[in-house]
Formats: C-alpha cells, structure tokens, sequence
C-alpha cells in the first residue's frame, strides 16, 4: 500500500502547531483553533481520533488534529462545489 501523499497546506498547518503547542494539544488548545465556541463542538470534531492521557488531561497528536483539519477542509470544499466539474 503506498503511503498517503501529505498536502502542502498539511505541512504547513503541522509546523506552525507543533512551534506553538510542541507534540500534542488538550481540548482547550484544540478549541481555540477551531474557533470553536464550546468545548463539546471540539470533543464532537475530534470523535475518532486516537488521544493520550497525559496527568488528568487528554491530549492529541498534532499530526492527528492538522490530518483532521485537511480532511474537514477538503469536505468543506466539496460542499461548496468548489471541485465539481
């Protein structure tokens, strides 16, 4: 199987979380991200992904959250028609 070809935009959106927040992000960074107005916005938006815990707090791999940005971007687009001929 070949490996999944990472965008550049992906890239991009990796480097600048990992400066900003190291390896791993909690809810609250995650939320902050997003925009997101509740907490239970972004506990929905990361359903799914795999998380450590880290003390008391769950925590998620940057590499997980910029690959769910991409792919929630992606469909937005798709919604928006902007990739239908």
């Amino acid at each position: 199987m070949a490996a999944r070809k990472i965008p550049d935009w992906e890239k991009e959106k990796r480097a600048d979380l990992r400066e900003r927040y190291g390896g791993m992000m909690n809810l609250t960074q995650v939320q902050r991200e997003l925009g997101a107005l509740s907490p239970k916005t972004a506990r929905a938006w990361l359903t799914g992904l795999t998380h450590s815990k880290v003390g008391k707090q769950k925590k998620w791999a940057i590499e997980d959250v910029a690959r769910r940005m991409q792919e929630k971007r992606t469909i937005a687009e798709l919604w928006e028609g902007r990739y239908c001929g």
